[in-house]
């Protein structure tokens, strides 16, 4: 190695009559090497990378295609000339040069170093990704923080040999101004914590559908990150949300709800004015209804029993009696009970809510079978399509504000 520098060295000397001039000679000498090197290094891509690239397609192996499209061997090649380079800038003749050359090599080695890591992190974040069973894991965050950790450590090792130093001074230096540091990376730290939480928590992952009424965001999650967390809505645009602040903006996560049946909640608010007890018309007219046929006998006996010390004319007051908004409430607990889009395994009520100036609200509350949103809108429509239509069936009225049309006839009436 050495006669061939010299031989160099001696070549340059003669022909540009600098034989003084070494820094000039140890700069063309390293540069030269450099070139060769690195042309050895493209023809080596050219020819060895892409035949290996073409044997992983064809063998069909999935992590060596995301190993090849992350790069990993041409830049596992790009380290081999660096060992060479290094011990071709130790012998340089000029001292100068020789320490402009190591550094550049070190910082160029860091770099390919750091290059060569962040292939392999990639690759694992693509094998994760596309593999159902291991997509809840939310690994895109952790591969996040160690890239931030390996460009610390890369800038610490830089810093150190630029400045003849060891990298424990540098972090020594790094830690009296820390609180500077905190100040500034304040939200990419509360945004770190942020993620622990819904890392170890398990609050969310990638599919959930959640809501976040600080942000109007109200779909399904799409990405989770180190800073932020990308929720796609339901209008197909996107909401971007800081980590921390899903968990600190009240979080509704309903992805349970989504595995096991999506909720119905709705109330029909039937006008107060068509409440009233059931006559025996009515009685007999609802015994027409299958399913209330038992519960009519059954309550008719329970009533007739506990009003037989009564006066007739005082049973409305002081008895027990049927109404049509009680059978009508009942009505619809038998009517859901049957129903196949109804998860019978899940909570199910028809409940009556505070009387108001708006009515008096019948809710339904139960989960549908079926968790597409589409499918499940179809099967609550239908059910209150149905509600709709049997009410003047129990002799109530869905109480409706007055319009226009309305005023219009008391006037004509008038």
């Amino acid at each position: 190695m050495e006669q061939i520098q010299q031989m160099i060295f001696t070549m340059l000397s003669y022909f540009m009559q600098i034989e003084e001039n070494h820094w000039l000679v140890s700069l063309t000498e390293m540069a030269f090497y450099t070139l060769t090197s690195f042309g050895i290094v493209y023809l080596f891509k050219s020819t060895i990378v892409k035949y290996l690239r073409g044997v992983i397609e064809k063998a069909k192996w999935e992590i060596g295609e995301y190993l090849v499209d992350n790069h990993l061997f041409s830049r596992l090649v790009n380290l081999f000339p660096m060992a060479f380079l290094f011990g071709i800038s130790d012998n340089l003749k000029d001292p100068f040069i020789a320490e402009v050359a190591s550094v550049v090599l070190y910082i160029t080695f860091v770099y390919l170093v750091i290059a060569l890591i962040y292939s392999v992190l990639n690759s694992l974040m693509c094998v994760v990704e596309s593999h159902k069973r291991l997509q809840e894991i939310t690994i895109k965050p952790v591969i996040q923080l160690l890239k931030i950790v390996l460009i610390f450590i890369g800038l610490t090792l830089v810093i150190s040999k630029i400045m003849g130093s060891s990298p424990t001074s540098i972090l020594t230096a790094l830690g009296g101004i820390s609180a500077v540091l905190l100040l500034i990376f304040k939200d990419t730290l509360l945004n770190f914590v942020g993620y622990i939480q819904i890392s170890t928590q398990k609050l969310l992952k990638r599919g959930d559908w959640i809501v976040v009424d600080k942000y109007k965001a109200d779909g399904d999650v799409i990405e989770i990150t180190l800073t932020n967390v990308r929720v796609k809505n339901w209008d197909k645009t996107i909401t971007s949300i800081p980590t921390y602040e899903v968990v600190n903006g009240g979080l509704k996560n309903y992805a349970n709800m989504s595995k096991e049946g999506r909720r119905i909640k709705r109330a029909v608010n039937v006008d107060a004015n068509t409440v009233r007890p059931l006559v025996k018309e009515d009685i007999t007219k609802m015994k027409e209804i299958k399913i209330l046929q038992e519960y009519l006998d059954s309550k008719i006996n329970e009533h007739l029993e506990y009003n037989k010390d009564l006066p007739e004319d005082q049973c409305i007051v002081n008895g027990r009696q049927l109404t049509n908004i009680g059978t009508f409430r009942k009505y619809l607990e038998y009517y859901l009970a049957h129903h196949s889009g109804i998860n019978q395994n899940h909570t199910l009520l028809v409940r009556q809510l505070d009387p108001s100036s708006e009515g008096v609200p019948i809710e339904i509350y139960c989960f549908t079978t079926e968790t597409a949103w589409g499918i499940h809108e179809g099967i609550k429509s239908d059910i209150f399509d149905h509600i709709l239509t049997v009410l003047p069936y129990f002799g109530l009225k869905m109480f409706q504000s007055p319009s226009g049309n309305d005023f219009q006839l008391l006037k004509q009436d008038k």
